[in-house]
């Protein structure tokens, strides 16, 4: 058997769960519409990486939040 690379290696640890504390605390203090408009971006950019930005629904709630609208999923 072949070792698996990164096997046992704990989330809090994995890139994915990584993050600035700066970062954090500015986005803490921004503005509401500058927070919304940076999660919007961020959400975007998830689903690029997982590969379903595509996805009709994905792309119609995003859409409909960059122009401010509150959606809820069906």
């Amino acid at each position: 058997m072949r070792p698996v690379v990164g096997a046992g290696r704990s989330l809090a640890f994995h890139t994915t769960r990584a993050f600035n504390l700066e970062l954090a605390a500015a986005i803490d203090d921004a503005s509401p519409e500058l927070q919304r408009r940076a999660s919007i971006l961020e959400a975007r950019r998830q689903c690029r990486l997982a590969r379903v930005a595509h996805h009709p629904l994905l792309a119609e709630m995003l859409a409909g939040a960059e122009q401010g609208e509150t959606m809820v999923m069906p």
